[in-house]
């Protein structure tokens, strides 16, 4: 939902500019709970 939000909202499709956001969002989903997908974020 986060994607489709950032490209409805914004109207920018830039993907290196949304993975540099989103991590943000991971603490609060954490907290909240929720059930997410971080694993193309993921470093090695």
């Amino acid at each position: 939902m986060a994607a489709l939000s950032e490209v409805i909202w914004t109207g920018d499709k830039n993907w290196n500019l949304f993975k540099n956001k989103i991590v943000t969002h991971f603490v609060f989903y954490d907290k909240m709970g929720y059930n997410y997908c971080d694993h193309p974020f993921e470093t090695k």
